[in-house]
């Protein structure tokens, strides 16, 4: 078994990945970057995206504004010392980007309305990045640096000794590795492989929540998640824009009726608050739209039309234009052409708990990016998820080179390698994961169905250990079948957790909507939390 030398381990190559891994560089470390897929592969990356914006703070003033705006929007599940580190630092960490030469955009005039980000009351600092500028920056930024990189690598179990970590046992390159280092950074991203209409990377599993579990860290707010319209005909994938949709008529895909709800006044109310915001919330009027789209689709499988209006294409907005524009030149499209739109996972809002310097409860173990929670809650201010990348990638890549720095030596590789086997259903198995996950998981949540989840999770694990077929060789040929074993090992106690989460919220609480219990509640108003016992994942409410 080939073993590698480093200091900082990064697992996860999307914006939060790339920024820690550089960060930890710049500070001294030698450090290993590994991704499931190919670098630059995280969801920022993608090719739904048509730029990434930050905000933060219009000036110092401005920053208990902006603290106190996030934590209401959390609903009291985002953690105020989070916050206040994300909201303070995110500005001099964007205007210090200078020393890779990355440039970015600020809007002409930021007075128009479609420049207050989501789930906001007022304009803020905003920063348009260009992603394959940024991308050649960072890229030149990690060779010149040395980071070294191992694309299409699977990390299989964190290590401790003395109960701190020492390293990682992983799959790459068609065998199986022993990476020793003497920190982790997980930047693994959320749980988008868990349902089957997801943005993003489709290769991003959700193997750093697991990782970071069986490590002993814990996880939290879990059940708060981002679910946004997007294209389902023509290129599947593509994220719609909000801001249009005051000028839209939805309609059905087969008779082309206009779709509406209620009363015409109050049809056109709630289209004009669903142009304020991208992602579904159950805290406002407009959540008609985002629960007829779905429902809509689970009956049609093809969503709904949307169209529109010829009022849209004389009101000019910087914003908008800058949307169609890359529309036109990258995929052709136009405002002439309908689209059939439906609902997918966009990004989480909780994840792996950290605290103010990217610390887990597990000395040696950081993580950062979507990956993790607390500094956004049931429901996240626009532009603060890239907000939240940068920033705490950047103090996770800091702070996991300085504990690597007080590290005497790495430790030599374990004798107990992680077990290795294939089963001849994973791939099928995944696909009805994602399936059921999405019917039942996602916008409409119900006692019944989320019951129904943990019934047939329950009996997809009984099959898999009946099932599993020891690998006592592993080689090129049935390393791609063991990697798909081993992400649904890792899926199937992470959907159960997930499950019980939202049923133990018998509530409905920004992103988290049960429709047998549509109000909030208000002796649910703290966060779950979850551990693992052996293999079993434990969901409770915060003590």
């Amino acid at each position: 078994m080939k073993t590698i030398q480093t200091d900082v381990l990064v697992i996860g190559s999307g914006f939060a990945g790339i920024v820690s891994a550089t960060c930890a560089a710049e500070s001294g470390a030698d450090v290993t970057l590994v991704t499931e897929s190919h670098i630059f592969s995280g969801s920022t990356f993608g090719n739904a995206n048509f730029g990434f914006g930050i905000i933060g703070p219009e000036n110092e003033n401005d920053v208990d504004n902006l603290v106190e705006q996030i934590c209401t929007v959390g609903r009291g599940m985002a953690q105020e010392p989070l916050v206040r580190t994300l909201a303070s630092r995110v500005v001099p960490t964007v205007m210090d980007l200078k020393r890779f030469n990355i440039h970015f955009e600020e809007p002409k005039d930021n007075t128009k309305a479609e420049f207050i980000p989501c789930f906001d009351r007022k304009h803020r600092n905003f920063h348009l990045f260009n992603k394959k500028h940024t991308i050649e920056r960072y890229d030149a930024a990690m060779t010149q640096l040395g980071v070294c990189r191992l694309p299409f690598t699977e990390i299989l179990r964190l290590e401790k000794r003395s109960g701190m970590i020492c390293g990682a046992f992983a799959l790459s390159q068609g065998e199986l590795v022993y990476i020793s280092c003497k920190a982790v950074i997980l930047a693994s991203g959320g749980l988008s492989s868990l349902y089957r209409y997801r943005y993003g990377n489709k290769n991003i599993s959700v193997m750093g929540q697991y990782l970071a579990l069986s490590a002993g860290a814990r996880l939290t707010n879990i059940e708060f998640m981002q679910f946004i319209p997007g294209y389902i005909d023509p290129f599947p994938g593509t994220i719609t824009n909000e801001r249009t949709y005051k000028y839209c008529q939805f309609k059905d895909p087969v008779t082309g009726r206009v779709l509406s709800l209620g009363t015409p006044e109050e049809w056109r109310e709630a289209l004009e608050i669903r142009s304020t915001h991208g992602p579904f919330t159950t805290e406002l009027p407009s959540r008609a739209l985002d629960i007829l789209i779905f429902k809509t689709q689970m009956v049609t499988g093809q969503g709904i039309t949307l169209h529109y209006n010829d009022a849209l294409k004389t009101y000019k907005s910087e914003f908008m234009d800058h949307y169609f524009i890359w529309l036109r030149e990258t995929l052709g499209l136009t405002m002439d052409d309908d689209i059939l739109i439906g609902t997918y996972y966009h990004a989480s809002n909780g994840g792996i708990c950290i605290n103010e310097r990217a610390e887990t409860c597990v000395p040696g173990l950081f993580a950062c990016g979507e990956a993790t929670s607390g500094m956004h809650g049931a429901d996240r201010v626009g532009g603060m998820s890239m907000a939240n990348c940068l920033t705490f990638g950047t103090i996770a890549g800091r702070n996991a080179a300085a504990f690597a720095a007080d590290v005497s030596e790495s430790r030599p590789a374990p004798e107990d390698t992680p077990e290795l086997f294939t089963f001849a259903g994973a791939e099928d198995m995944i696909r009805q994961i994602q399936d059921l996950t999405f019917r039942e998981l996602s916008i409409c949540r119900t006692g019944r169905g989320l019951c129904h989840v943990r019934d047939s999770i329950n009996v997809m694990q009984q099959r898999l250990e009946a099932e599993k077929k020891p690998v006592s060789r592993l080689t090129e040929e049935n390393c791609p079948d063991v990697v798909l074993a081993k992400r649904l090992e890792s899926m199937l106690p992470v959907v159960d957790a997930l499950a019980r989460a939202m049923e133990l919220r018998k509530e409905s609480r920004g992103s988290h909507y049960r429709e047998d219990y549509p109000a909030h509640a208000s002796d649910l108003g703290r966060r779950l939390i979850e551990t693992m016992d052996g293999k079993k994942i434990i969901v409770e409410f915060e003590k």
